[in-house]
């Protein structure tokens, strides 16, 4: 399989990963707007925009980084794993700290 076999190959993938994706998210926003009234509906949406920010956060690069870099060591990964484990508790109280202003 060539490059360009492989890119073509990968971009169908991803499309197809985001199609379904995005479909699957139609389809839930569509139920949950039958079943919660428009304040509960619009608190729930208004909640969905601040976990978004707080999980691009959390995240910082760290899985890509990881999956870049293939010639980690054990204590490299155990160190990684325990920085998103405390960056996401920083993210939480952050969050909870600002649910007042929100």
């Amino acid at each position: 399989m060539t490059i360009k076999q492989q890119a073509v190959s990968g971009i169908k993938w991803s499309g197809a990963s985001m199609g379904m994706k995005t479909g699957l998210q139609f389809v839930t926003l569509a139920v949950l707007a039958r079943l919660l009234s428009p304040s509960d509906f619009g608190l729930m949406g208004m909640v969905m925009v601040v976990i978004g920010f707080a999980q691009l956060f959390a995240d910082m690069g760290i899985s890509n980084a990881i999956v870049y870099r293939q010639d980690t060591t054990r204590e490299e990964l155990f160190s990684l794993y325990w920085l998103n484990i405390l960056v996401g508790i920083v993210v939480f109280f952050i969050v909870c700290g600002a649910c007042p202003l929100i």
